[in-house]
């Protein structure tokens, strides 16, 4: 057997976890299988359905996918053993493919909305990291939510004009709440732009 954490067969693959995020699912989960030749494609044995908060990371959405899967298992394999657990084949026309995340899908397009921008920071987050630079130096973004209020300002442009560190996306703005500087340690929206004082006009850039 085998688990899996999405509900099979949505997210087939290697990035499961970071598919969903990147696509904005809100609800996900882990299905236990038993092992076929085809990768994921197996007869489930089990499923649980997870929501998945608005603003949760990757890391965190794994951490209850692991607890979940923890669960479904130890029920699996008692079920099995007593000969009482049932095996329902997936049905291939409803499979979608999770590949591993490629090195240019961590670049963050300031042209996109700001759900979007959101979405690609949690799903990289802590590991491999989205990615964009200030200052001709390479920043990676661990944290941030959707700013409701901010609007204004070019793909990219740093909002001083509202406080802790928010950036303005293709539609709507998003606040950056944690970062990690290129040669440092990570640290909060608030105490980059302290450290650094962007003035108006300034960028993040790809």
């Amino acid at each position: 057997m085998n688990i899996h954490p999405s509900l099979l067969p949505k997210y087939r693959g290697a990035a499961p976890i970071q598919r969903a995020l990147l696509a904005g699912e809100q609800e996900t989960g882990v299905t236990v299988i038993v092992l076929s030749e085809r990768v994921d494609a197996g007869d489930i044995v089990d499923q649980e359905a997870v929501s998945v908060g608005q603003d949760a990371t990757a890391g965190e959405l794994s951490q209850l996918l692991a607890d979940a899967g923890a669960r479904l298992v130890l029920d699996a394999l008692t079920r099995l053993e007593e000969g009482a657990a049932n095996r329902m084949p997936q049905d291939p026309k409803l499979a979608t493919h999770a590949p591993k995340i490629t090195k240019a899908e961590r670049n963050i397009d300031w042209r996109d909305s700001a759900q979007g921008i959101h979405n690609r920071i949690r799903a990289l987050s802590p590991e491999p990291g989205a990615v964009t630079s200030y200052r001709q130096k390479r920043i990676v973004l661990l944290r941030s939510r959707v700013h409701l209020t901010a609007d204004g300002g070019e793909p990219g442009q740093l909002l001083v004009r509202h406080s802790g560190l928010v950036v303005a996306a293709g539609s709507g703005a998003v606040e950056i709440l944690e970062l990690r500087p290129e040669g440092k340690r990570a640290q909060t929206g608030s105490d980059f732009r302290n450290g650094h004082r962007p003035v108006a006009g300034e960028r993040f850039a790809a």
